[in-house]
């Protein structure tokens, strides 16, 4: 989503040019690659990674409603570290959740579903993006996806208690636990 929605409100509303929107993202890129090669195993073993894919996904929403709000790109990298931060926290911790919570018999296929959801969120949500900055504002794309992304913390939570997850979960084997399949589908189609 952030690449859709920041390059055209970067560029109309901050005057940012593409190279300095290329050195914007390499930097994300980056301190990312920092967070994922350095940090993420002893976080992870520290606190876990239900404990990381919430808190990446919270800095993500963090970043998605700031960004869009300040005057200039100098004072937006503070919001986009924050997203760098969250994504690469997000990423790698939501599929060792998805992993640790299925049995072995059923990993593939529950990893299958977690990897087609995901695709789809992130085309979906880059289509509905740039329709939505097209259409209406270009603000409005970032308030949907932290929208979105806050719902996907609420399912990492405790997506067994949630009376709706029963009914969308698709069950891949009778195996299968509904909390693999519904974090899977839930949270990693929101967060990108």
């Amino acid at each position: 989503m952030l690449p859709g929605a920041l390059s055209p409100w970067a560029a109309q509303d901050l005057g940012v040019s593409a190279r300095n929107l290329g050195l914007v993202f390499t930097s994300i890129g980056v301190l990312s690659v920092r967070v994922q090669g350095g940090l993420l195993g002893r976080l992870t073993t520290r606190v876990g990674a239900e404990a990381l894919t919430r808190t990446g996904t919270l800095l993500l929403v963090i970043a998605l409603v700031l960004i869009p709000f300040l005057p200039t790109v100098r004072v937006a990298l503070v919001p986009l570290a924050f997203y760098g931060v969250g994504s690469a926290l997000f990423s790698p911790s939501i599929s060792n959740l998805v992993t640790r919570t299925t049995g072995p018999n059923e990993r593939g296929a529950v990893l299958g579903v977690f990897q087609g959801m995901s695709s789809l969120g992130r085309v979906v949500g880059r289509v509905a993006a740039s329709a939505k900055a097209a259409l209406a504002r270009l603000r409005l794309p970032f308030r949907m996806a932290a929208t979105v992304s806050l719902g996907g913390v609420f399912l990492v939570q405790a997506p067994s208690k949630l009376p709706f997850v029963a009914a969308i979960t698709p069950t891949v084997s009778p195996d299968v636990t509904a909390d693999a399949v519904s974090v899977a589908a839930g949270v990693g189609a929101a967060a990108e």
